[in-house]
């Protein structure tokens, strides 16, 4: 879909002629940070040492994601259609769909996978622009979150050796998600 916005400064490289492999790599090698999915084009971000953000991470990636990725990422929900409420990590875990590796898996336990609203990539984006400009706030509630949150995946995948995790979820969409942490 193209993207329309009447500011100068926003281009909408993927509808422009100008596109290609090497324009790809070079905007990459030369951009901020990255701000997108994990698909395998965030890995030139990577190799040039660009900061990484991820929307719409998969939660089943949990138990290795911390061991390839440091940056902010937010991921998407999964909805248990039965039981009509939002799985949390925890329950994640406990019902295997950390073994996900098709959505017919999901399919056939009843759950839908929802992805990130504008809402939550916009909050993601201001937490990204006030990192990368030095002027974010972490509370102490928003840490205390985050060690919860980790505390569940090294809990329920302790065979994995995390060493010290620099991945974070976003702290707005973990405020707003708390249903995660239950």
């Amino acid at each position: 879909e193209k993207l329309k916005s009447n500011n100068k400064k926003i281009i909408d490289y993927s509808s422009t002629p100008l596109r290609s492999d090497f324009l790809d790599v070079f905007l990459l090698a030369n951009c901020k940070a990255y701000f997108g999915s994990d698909a395998g084009i965030s890995s030139c971000a990577k190799i040039f040492i660009r900061p990484v953000y991820y929307i719409n991470e998969n939660l089943c990636k949990l138990h290795h994601l911390p061991l390839v990725h440091t940056g902010l990422f937010i991921s998407k929900h999964m909805y248990h259609q039965e039981k009509k409420k939002y799985i949390s990590l925890k329950e994640m875990f406990e019902y295997g769909l950390y073994k996900a590796g098709t959505a017919q898996f999901y399919k056939e336990r009843g759950v839908n996978i929802i992805s990130n609203s504008a809402e939550e990539i916009r909050d993601l984006a201001i937490e990204v622009k006030n990192e990368l400009d030095e002027e974010s706030y972490i509370s102490s509630d928003d840490i205390e979150r985050q060690k919860k949150f980790w505390g569940i995946v090294r809990y329920y995948a302790p065979s994995t050796d995390y060493g010290e995790i620099k991945l974070r979820i976003g702290h707005s969409f973990l405020r707003k998600n708390s249903y995660l942490l239950n």
